[in-house]
Order: structure tokens, then sequence, then C-alpha cells
């Protein structure tokens, strides 16, 4: 069952141009002066700075991952203020009139403290108020039950554990602009790096993506997948059901803050950028724009410092038949 926060109503008293314009300047300052207080950041817009239901660009996806934000909206790490760089990605975002978004796990800072989850909440105001719904998968730093008592209080699309598809998991599929999507729950115990689907999420996939092979599917899980002691345990189980499934054309996940993309036998494999902070100087910190088409997947990194990626158009085909794997 989905793990979605819907649009929300927008409150006409803040103008959705003074939002834009206060994150384009970068600094939590800046957008505090600019009016994002009190129990609703951000999460109004004026009827006359656009539509707030139906975005103009169909197709278009702003995927998000690690915010790894702190009951304190002025708390840092590793030098950078993560609810500042949240609100400057969401507002880079709004720009493209995305379809929907996606936070592809570690919402919290750390051990998934409910007031972490009230912070992440009011962060997402102008995302929601713009008419969009946001997607959610879990990581490491998050825990199910503080999730589930804060964001269940807010009206969210959550299913109880207890009648989710796969026990003690979150997870979803959807079809949307002729994709499936598919986000996975790999969190595994709060706090500690390494994630694990389980047999049963596996078992789950399979079944979902047998019952319709007609579509593309592009996979969401927070963990990196591929041979790693902080990754996901079970990428192998995983990888045999994916890899002889043509449908599956990309996988994307997040949880080691970098940003690259390789090929495995034919699927791309794309790791996203953290929003939060970077674990390297050289990495990235942003959030990746993303343009299904009938052919493939379009996908540009939006950086909110200088980088050579920052906002060139990566095209990966869907692939048709099998391919030695590539790293680029």
């Amino acid at each position: 069952m989905p793990v979605i926060l819907p649009p929300t109503a927008p409150d006409r008293s803040f103008p959705r141009r003074r939002f834009l314009a206060n994150a384009s300047r970068g600094t939590l300052g800046a957008l505090l002066a600019g009016g994002l207080t009190g129990r609703f950041i951000g999460g109004a817009l004026r009827a006359e700075d656009g539509p707030t239901a139906a975005p103009t660009k169909p197709g278009v996806w702003a995927l998000f991952s690690d915010p790894h934000i702190d009951a304190s909206l002025t708390a840092e790490n590793q030098g950078f203020h993560m609810a500042s760089n949240l609100l400057r990605c969401s507002g880079q975002a709004l720009r493209e009139r995305p379809t929907a978004a996606i936070v592809n796990g570690d919402l919290a800072r750390s051990d998934g403290r409910p007031e972490d989850y009230r912070s992440f909440l009011e962060l997402m105001g102008p995302l929601r108020a713009s008419g969009l719904a946001v997607h959610l998968t879990l990581g490491n730093h998050d825990d199910r039950k503080s999730f589930l008592s804060v964001l269940g209080d807010d009206g969210a699309k959550l299913t109880r554990i207890d009648r989710a598809p796969v026990s003690e998991k979150y997870c979803e599929t959807r079809v949307i602009d002729g994709v499936r999507w598919m986000l996975l729950d790999s969190l595994d115990a709060v706090n500690k790096t390494p994630g694990v689907l389980g047999p049963r999420q596996i078992e789950w996939v399979t079944s979902e993506l047998d019952r319709d092979a007609t579509k593309p599917a592009v996979i969401f899980v927070h963990h990196n997948v591929e041979v790693s002691e902080i990754g996901l345990t079970d990428r192998e189980p995983l990888m045999a059901v994916l890899r002889p499934r043509s449908q599956v054309k990309a996988v994307f996940f997040g949880h080691t803050h970098r940003w690259r993309r390789f090929v495995d036998d034919g699927i791309h494999m794309v790791n996203l950028p953290a929003v939060g902070y970077t674990f390297q100087k050289e990495e990235p910190v942003g959030w990746v724009l993303a343009k299904p088409s009938e052919t493939g997947l379009e996908i540009q990194l939006r950086s909110l410092e200088p980088h050579a990626d920052h906002g060139k158009p990566i095209f990966l085909p869907w692939r048709a038949s099998k391919a030695a794997p590539v790293v680029f």
C-alpha cells in the first residue's frame, strides 16, 4: 500500500513567487525572513502564481534522497544546513512543475525521532501545497513507529504495518506516466547501516512484476544495490529477480550520498545524490529531475553548488536485450 504525503489545500497568505525567490537565495535565514515560519513552512501559494493541482509539464518527476532532517531547522552536519538544502531543492523542483515527487529514504537526521518527522512535514509544505503527492521510502535513519505516529496524524495515505502487502515493510507500486514505479522498504534496524528487503518483499516484487510485463518498471530503494558492507544485504536475491525480467529498466538508490550511475545486465543503476549533506567535497548536494518516455528515461542532476553534471541531460534507454555490465 502507498506511503504518500497527499497534496494539501494551498494557504493563500504566502505567495509562491516569494518562496521561489527566497529559495534561490540559498540560505535558511533568507527563507525565514521571507515568511517561512510557524506551523506550516512555505505551504502557501497564491492562485495567480500558477495552478496548484495539475502540472503544466506531464511526465516530470522530482527525485530526492537523504535529506536527514533534524528537529531543529537550524541544525548542521558536515557544514551543511539540511533544512535549507531541502527548501532550496524544493524551490528548484517547483519551477519544473513536476507530476510527483519521491523522497528515497533517510527522512530523519539520525534515529528517526518524532520531532524530526514533524520538521520534515513542515519542509514538505511547498511541494504539497503546489498540488504534488510526495511518495516516501524508508532508510536506515528512519524509525517506522515514529514515522507512523507523526505522518499518520497528518492524514498521509499510510497503511498500518499489519495491513501492508508485506509484513513489517512499507512498499508500493503504481503506474504513472506509463511507467510502473516500485518503491521498496530496505530499513532493517534504526541507525544501523546495512539494509534488507527480506524474502517476503522480494516475493512481492516478483509477483508485482509478473502481473504485467508490458510496462517499463523503475525500482526505488534506499540502500545501495551492489556488493558493499553498508548496502543491501540481499542484493543478489533481488537482482536475480530483476535481471531476467526485461521490463525492469532502472534501479534508483541513495544511502551513500554520492552521484553516479552504472549498468548491471542492461539495468540502469542510479545513485541519487544526498539533499542533506555529503561525505566527500567533490560530491554534489541536490536532487534529480526525471522525464520518462516510451524509449527511456532522461535524468538531470540539479546540484545546489557548481558541478560538471548540473543540468546536463542524461538519457537512459530502456533495455531490450541482455547487455554486459558497464561502468560510467
